[in-house]
């Protein structure tokens, strides 16, 4: 006969045994899915962590390429700059030649008077294609009182006669090369000039008066440049 006792003890036992492989059992499960969320959470930071991270290539370009277009922009700016500063020192300068004029007494070109009579003049000279006079008025001067005419090139009265001669001429000024200036006579003054190419050639005759400047007193439009005086 079966001691009921015994059957006691080896179902106790086999009832321990049994839940200590549901602990066992248990317990790896809670191990396992603690890595899984562990892994699954370290997954998510590093994709997050991946996408917010900026490529250092593509970082490098973005400067660069900001730097150019500053130094560009700069250089713009600065061409800008040196035009309107050239714009202005070239206003400037012709500002202060015409105060400098205007207080000379030197009258501008465009205000020397161009309806004045001319008078044509018989010439026998064959290299002369015609020749005329005028009562045209000084040109005005920077030169007060007693005057000597100095004949030496950058001279005030040179200035002025070169001046003079492209107020009687169709030649400009920046234009005229000066063959002969010489003395006409008392404070008189005779010069053959032409333009550059000397496809306009001229003899004008001058005589200075007193705190009035030089006054053209008479034109002869040359055939060709001759400087025999």
């Amino acid at each position: 006969m079966t001691d009921p006792n015994n059957l006691s003890r080896v179902d106790r036992h086999s009832k321990r045994r049994n839940n200590r492989i549901q602990l066992i059992v248990l317990i790896i499960l809670a191990i396992l899915c603690a890595i899984l969320l562990i892994t699954l959470i370290f997954k998510k930071d590093s994709t997050t962590n991946d996408g917010n991270e900026t490529d250092p290539t593509t970082e490098n370009i973005a400067v660069e390429t900001n730097d150019d277009e500053e130094e560009k922009t700069n250089e713009k700016n600065k061409e800008d700059e040196n035009k309107d500063e050239k714009k202005d020192n070239e206003a400037n300068d012709e500002e202060e030649n015409d105060k400098e004029e205007a207080k000379e007494g030197i009258m501008k070109k465009e205000d020397y008077p161009t309806d004045i009579t001319k008078e044509e003049m018989f010439t026998t000279d064959d290299n002369v294609e015609e020749a005329f006079v005028a009562d045209w008025p000084p040109i005005g001067t920077n030169q007060t009182g007693t005057h000597t005419v100095n004949f030496d090139n950058e001279s005030e009265d040179r200035k002025e006669i070169k001046k003079a001669i492209s107020y009687v001429t169709d030649l400009k000024e920046d234009d005229i090369i000066e063959h002969w200036v010489g003395n006409g006579g008392e404070q008189k003054v005779i010069a053959t000039v032409s333009n550059n190419d000397q496809s306009k050639v001229y003899k004008v005759y001058l005589q200075w008066e007193i705190d009035k400047g030089w006054k053209p007193t008479k034109v002869e439009k040359l055939k060709s440049l001759n400087i025999e005086q």
